[in-house]
Order: structure tokens, then sequence, then C-alpha cells
């Protein structure tokens, strides 16, 4: 999927350039050479126990928000891989009426900053469905300790994390 990714992204930087628009690939190598270290990071990243149990043992996985394709993507990845019910739900659409529709026992992985003002409604949920909340945030995981800020190819990173 990433490298399919990286040529589409490739084609229509040169198709740009070909009809005359300003590209500047100077600066889109520098940005490679930086995903390519946090890809490098992500690929090797080792989890915590905790987090490690909750998505082993869980029966089932729901990931929430990061509407940019890379967590569909994982979802789909998640089911083909564990053979576990992977389904995404966008924003904070999990919080709000699905808790009647969903067994105990699953991981919900979520980017906690992005939700701040929404954690206590997590929480609730989480005590009420009997539900894991698995806090994976950006600048932790996804993009590597070292860097905290989002790159052009950040969508390529969280792939690679996940």
């Amino acid at each position: 999927m990433a490298e399919q990714g990286l040529i589409y992204d490739s084609l229509v930087h040169n198709l740009a350039k070909n009809q005359g628009k300003t590209v500047d690939f100077d600066a889109i190598k520098t940005e490679l050479v930086k995903t390519a270290k946090i890809i490098t990071h992500n690929v090797n990243l080792q989890l915590d126990p905790e987090t490690l149990d909750a998505l082993v043992y869980s029966e089932n996985y729901f990931m929430v928000g990061l509407d940019n394709g890379a967590a569909e993507e994982l979802t789909l990845k998640s089911y083909e891989i564990t053979r576990k019910m992977a389904l995404f739900y966008p924003d904070t659409h999990i919080v709000h009426g699905v808790e009647e529709a969903i067994d105990g026992n699953c991981a919900i992985i979520f980017q906690p900053s992005v939700f701040e003002s929404y954690l206590s409604d997590f929480e609730k949920f989480s005590a009420k469905t009997n539900c894991q909340l698995v806090g994976m945030d950006v600048n932790k995981y996804w993009l590597g300790p070292e860097v905290g800020v989002k790159n052009t190819f950040s969508a390529y990173c969280m792939l690679a994390s996940g």
C-alpha cells in the first residue's frame, strides 16, 4: 500500500511540474529523508506490555479518528492479519450511541491528544462497554519521539507503525 501511494505521489508531483507548476523537489526530498527515518523507527517500535496485552487479548478492534485514509487501511489490515472484527469510526462517533451494540473485551484505539476534550466520554464509554482504551498518540508513536511534528508524508508513517 505504501509503495503504491509513494508512486502515486511521485506521479502527481511530476505531472504538476510538467504542467508548469512550481514543485520544490529539494523540499520533498528532505521530507522523504525524514519520513524514511520515522518509518524505520515505527517498523521497529516496541509497544509496552500493557498496550500489547490489550491488543492481543481483545476480541475486536475499533480504530477511532485519524480520518486520513491511514486509519481505514490499518483497520482493514488488522482484520486481515488477526482475523478479529475491526471497524473504523471517524471523529467521536463511537462515544455517541453505539455502546449498546458493542460487546465487551474490545480495544478502542484512538489518539488522546486529538480527543482531549472528549477523554471523559471515552472513559465513560470504556467503563460501559468493558473495552480497553488504547491511546496511540502521533508524537509518541507514529511520527517518532524525536520529530514531534507532522510532515507531508505522515500517513505513511502511521501505516508503518500499524
